[in-house]
C-alpha cells in the first residue's frame, strides 16, 4: 500500500510539472454583436444573435501573470465570426498576442485573422476578403470586429460588418491537452491496484 501512495504522488508530480509544457487549448466565447452593417455585394448578413467563438491550441501553457506577448507556438486554431470559419488552412494572416492574470486566465488579447490577400489591393472585380479582430485591453474601443468584403471593381467594395459592444469582452477557458490523460492514467493505476 505504501508503494501505491508513492506512485500516485509521483504521478501527480509528473502531471503538474508537465502541464506547463503540454499542449493547452484556450477557448473563446465573445459577446453578441450590437452593430451591423450590410452592403451588396457580398450576399449574406451578420445578425445581433451572432458572436465570435473559437479556440487556439498552444504548445506551451501561458502560465499566470504572463505579459502581453506575441504567441509563436500556435499548434492550431479555429475561429468563427458567425458566418466565416478561420483555420490555418484558409487564413493568410494569423496573429495572436495574449496575456494572463494571477489566476492564469487570459486577461488581455489582440488577435487578427485574415482570409484573402492584402485588403489594400491590388484588387479585381469579384475579389473577396475577410478579417476578424478580437481585442481587449489594447485600446479604448476594444471589441470583436468581423469584416467580409467583395470588390465590385478594383477600388470599390461592398462590406458586411459586425461589432460587439465596446468594453464587453468575451470569456476564455483553458483545457490542458495532456493533463486529462495523466489523470486518466492515475485512475487506471488506482483501479488496477484495487483489483490485485
Amino acid at each position: 500500500m505504501r508503494l501505491f501512495r508513492v506512485a500516485v504522488v509521483a504521478g501527480v508530480f509528473v502531471y503538474f510539472t508537465g502541464s506547463s509544457q503540454a499542449s493547452t487549448t484556450y477557448t473563446y466565447t465573445g459577446t453578441n454583436y450590437v452593430n451591423i452593417v450590410d452592403a451588396t455585394p457580398p450576399s449574406g448578413s451578420y445578425t445581433t444573435s451572432m458572436n465570435v467563438t473559437g479556440s487556439v491550441t498552444l504548445t506551451n501553457a501561458l502560465g499566470p501573470n504572463s505579459p502581453l506577448q506575441f504567441i509563436n507556438d500556435v499548434e492550431t486554431f479555429s475561429f468563427s465570426d458567425g458566418r466565416i470559419l478561420y483555420t490555418p488552412q484558409n487564413s493568410s494572416v494569423a496573429i495572436f498576442f495574449l496575456a494572463t492574470n494571477a489566476a492564469d486566465t487570459i486577461s488581455r488579447w489582440d488577435i487578427e485573422l485574415r482570409i484573402g490577400g492584402d485588403p489594400n489591393g491590388p484588387h479585381a472585380a469579384g475579389d473577396q476578403g475577410a478579417s476578424l479582430f478580437v481585442l481587449f485591453g489594447i485600446s479604448v474601443d476594444d471589441n470583436d470586429r468581423a469584416r467580409f468584403a467583395q470588390f465590385i471593381d478594383p477600388t470599390h467594395d461592398g462590406l458586411d460588418a459586425a461589432d460587439s459592444a465596446v468594453g464587453h469582452p468575451g470569456t476564455w477557458a483553458a483545457t490542458p491537452a495532456t493533463g486529462l490523460g495523466a489523470l486518466g492514467l492515475l485512475g487506471w493505476r488506482r483501479k488496477r491496484n484495487n483489483t490485485v
